[in-house]
């Protein structure tokens, strides 16, 4: 149980900061800027994958949930990288 406890912790980091870009894009205005600049590093892959949600679905609504996919996939696999890293350093 012990093992899946960094997993999960990771799991909702991931998911939380992914919610950033979708939430303020939803609340448009000045606070959009805001959201785009905070996942800036993620959305790349993020609208080329929210692009592709829209071809697939059909639909301009299918964008943010495949915005979302992507950097929550892209954040999880950043810190998970990272804390592999980190428990190496410490193991040897």
């Amino acid at each position: 149980m012990e093992t899946w406890r960094p997993l999960t912790i990771q799991l909702a980091i991931a998911l939380a900061y992914a919610s950033i870009f979708p939430i303020t894009n939803l609340l448009g205005g000045g606070i959009m800027m805001l959201g785009i600049i905070l996942s800036i590093p993620f959305l790349p892959i993020g609208w080329i994958t929210g692009m592709a949600f829209v071809q697939v679905f059909g639909c301009e609504s299918a964008y943010l949930p495949g915005a979302f996919i992507a950097v929550a996939a892209q954040a999880f696999l950043l810190m998970h990288w990272l804390a592999a890293g980190r428990r190496d350093e410490v193991n040897t």
